[in-house]
């Protein structure tokens, strides 16, 4: 543009940018780089977030039709049938001592004696009877 009526808006020499220096445009390449990845890992964070809640909702599916298959009456009943078995165990952890006690008894007994009455007191870990012996012939 050259000068018109008195008034020169811009100049007619046009400067050229030229790098001459190598390595000048080093910090703008480095920036796009690590722009560029930071878009990749930006974007494989998502894909990842996005797979991990398909996962979850998928997760949650088969855990409501799990909680939809359990019958709360048999739970009650197995949780009532625990508790017995817990009461019961006592009883039944006696029953096998007692059943060996009376079995050395009997291993230590002569054939030619009888039971009368027996009786024992686990607290006082004594026993009691009365027998009778006969002669075999």
């Amino acid at each position: 543009m050259s000068d018109q009526n008195g008034l020169q808006l811009l100049p007619e020499t046009r400067r050229k940018i030229a790098i001459k220096v190598p390595g000048e445009n080093r910090f703008i390449s480095t920036g796009i780089t690590i722009i560029v990845l930071m878009l990749v890992l930006s974007g494989g964070l998502f894909y990842y977030k996005n797979s991990l809640e398909n996962k979850m909702s998928g997760l949650d599916l088969e855990l409501a039709a799990l909680e939809k298959k359990r019958d709360n009456k048999v739970e009650s009943n197995l949780l009532i049938l625990d508790k017995q078995l817990s009461l019961i165990s006592n009883l039944l952890d006696s029953h096998v001592v007692w059943s060996k006690a009376l079995s050395k008894i009997e291993s230590l007994l002569q054939p030619q004696v009888q039971f009368v009455s027996f009786s024992a007191a686990v607290g006082d870990n004594r026993f009691e009877f009365k027998a009778l012996s006969f002669e075999l012939v």
